[in-house]
């Protein structure tokens, strides 16, 4: 808009404005039509532009406003991924309205959220949520694939679907804890529905990020045939990439020369893939012994290790304790969630009067 306002100015430089006749002339009409030709395309331009800015807010609208229709505020937060979903959002969506929303501090968007600033969450909250919900995974046994689709769980109440980005966070949360299996989990939920959405362009950041971390995780777990596969996968969008160069040749040293009778070697999948990057394993000489980890277990979509009779024996010993830390987590956590949630909901309301 500011630049329509500077095509105005120009307007005082066609004439004197002292001069009843300076825009009898045939040359000065058709410096203004000009201008006006020019200004019609900034319009439009501008206007194109804020129909964009609202589709993207209306679209984030319905997408938390469906989700939560037809459930009361404690049926949508007794599902454990939609706890972490109204944790997550005021995080990373609500505190970046601002850049969407062009209002002023006193409107009524920005005053809802001053109001209620020291009830909302912040990183750590976030952090706090993963934790709970990878303990309901350790004891119940839920796949990240269930948590992920929104599947119901005992009590028939489903869940909201995870999107890329916050399947994304889940990976890195994994990831920065050297949490391989689960960031594999995670990463494998991304990256499908990554692949059949086509939601993102392959030379979009989240793409790169999502097959960086994925990759790695999955190198750490062993699955070194797959990590060749989806870095070259990758190469196809960066072929002059050299981090990915390298990688994809140490990969292939390491499948030849733990296969020295040259047998077929498959992926144990087919299916289908950096703020953090992976370490540069493609710096690696042949000379130095490069250390492999790798944790027999089933592939990380089934999220569950193959466990021992010791495992077991401990797991058993473990889990009253987790049980009732469980119980007291999940209750402190539903709490902070009702008062997020309620200040969550005045603020949609707020939005659906602009």
């Amino acid at each position: 808009m500011t630049v329509l306002f500077m095509v105005l100015g120009v307007v005082s430089l066609l004439g004197n404005p002292g001069e009843s006749e300076v825009y009898s002339s045939f040359m000065n009409v058709q410096n203004l039509n000009n201008l006006e030709d020019d200004l019609l395309d900034l319009l439009k331009n501008y206007i194109s532009s804020e129909r964009d800015r609202l589709d993207k807010l209306e679209d984030y609208y319905h997408y938390v406003f469906d989700a939560k229709a037809g459930k009361n505020a404690t049926e949508y937060i007794s599902y454990p991924t939609n706890q972490f979903n109204v944790i997550h959002r005021f995080v990373k969506d609500w505190n970046n309205l601002e850049d969407y929303v062009h209002e002023t501090l006193e409107g009524p968007l920005f005053k809802a959220m001053s109001e209620y600033s020291s009830d909302l969450p912040d990183e750590k909250d976030v952090e706090g949520a993963i934790k709970a919900l990878h303990r309901l995974q350790d004891i119940y046994k839920v796949s990240a694939e269930h948590f992920a689709n929104g599947y119901p769980l005992g009590d028939g109440i489903t869940g909201q679907p995870l999107d890329v980005k916050t399947l994304l966070t889940l990976t890195k949360s994994a990831y920065n804890q050297d949490d391989w299996r689960r960031c594999a989990a995670w990463g494998r939920q991304a990256h499908d529905l990554l692949k059949d959405k086509d939601l993102y362009s392959p030379m979009s950041h989240t793409y790169f990020d999502l097959f960086d971390h994925y990759i790695y995780c999955l190198y750490k777990i062993g699955e070194m045939t797959y990590s060749l596969e989806l870095t070259e996968d990758l190469l196809v969008y960066y072929p002059d990439h050299q981090r990915l160069l390298g990688n994809a040749e140490y990969f292939r040293k390491e499948i030849t020369k733990n296969n020295p009778e040259n047998d077929p070697i498959y992926s144990r999948s087919k299916r289908g893939l950096v703020e953090r990057p992976f370490v540069s394993l493609g710096e690696v000489s042949e000379s130095e012994d490069v250390e492999i980890t790798y944790i027999p277990k089933s592939y990380p979509g089934a999220d569950s290790p193959n466990m021992t009779e010791d495992d077991i024996e401990e797991f058993i010993e473990d889990t009253t304790y987790k049980y009732w830390k469980l119980r007291y987590d999940v209750v402190v956590l539903g709490k902070r969630v009702t008062t997020v949630l309620r200040c969550y909901m005045r603020m949609l309301r707020c939005y659906v009067k602009l």
